[in-house]
């Protein structure tokens, strides 16, 4: 999956929603935002439900996100799609670009 060469602090912020590191970004100046924030890139990964079989057909969603994304419990992130992956589901080509 291919990395995004640059993006703004608010189009990161937008993508840290879920990530259990945003807590960081909203507790106000004194805090200061995720330390990873600065050096994060946008990239395109392969995300899979806990819960969720790998083998049963769209178990895995192709989404845009920060390199240094992860929700422990909730959802892992790939960055290949595994060969034993049936239909995934995937980002439009508008948006893969």
């Amino acid at each position: 999956m291919s990395e995004s060469k640059s993006s703004t602090v608010a189009e990161k912020l937008k993508l840290c929603r879920g990530c259990t590191d945003d807590f960081y970004n909203h507790r106000g100046a004194a805090a200061g935002p995720c330390w990873s924030l600065k050096s994060a890139r946008k990239v395109r990964r392969w995300k899979l439900g806990w819960w969720t079989s790998p083998t049963q057909p769209a178990a895995f969603e192709e989404v845009r996100t920060l390199s240094c994304h992860h929700e422990p419990g909730k959802y892992a992130f790939a960055e290949k799609l595994p060969p034993h992956a049936i239909d995934p589901i995937r980002l439009p080509k508008a948006v893969r670009q």
